[in-house]
């Protein structure tokens, strides 16, 4: 795994020896599924693009409003809060490997 702090040495590595084929699924194929099966089951999703008048019209009137703030213009009126995390920034560091033919 890459250190977190951009450095070039590595944070820790392991290695595991696999008794059967390793499978996984990406999950953008899924989630389409999940999301229909919410709005089976009598939610209502709507995707779409907010600014702060718009979440704050959205968050008094609904239950659960989830945020996926990336970049935009929302997610810099969210302050880091140090009591809940020990990170000061945005962790990006992220590597994934399939092997075939070993």
């Amino acid at each position: 795994m890459a250190n977190p702090q951009g450095t070039p040495e590595v944070a820790f590595s392991w290695h595991a020896a696999l008794e059967q084929d390793a499978q996984s699924v990406d999950q953008r194929l899924k989630m389409p599924g999940w999301m229909a099966e919410f709005e089976n089951c009598g939610g209502r999703l709507v995707i779409a693009d907010v600014g702060i008048a718009e979440l704050e019209h959205l968050s008094a009137g609904h239950d659960l409003v989830l945020l996926a703030g990336g970049k935009g213009e929302v997610v810099n009126h969210f302050a880091i809060d140090p009591v809940r995390t020990q990170f000061d920034r945005p962790q990006r560091v992220l590597a994934l490997t399939y092997v075939y033919g070993m």
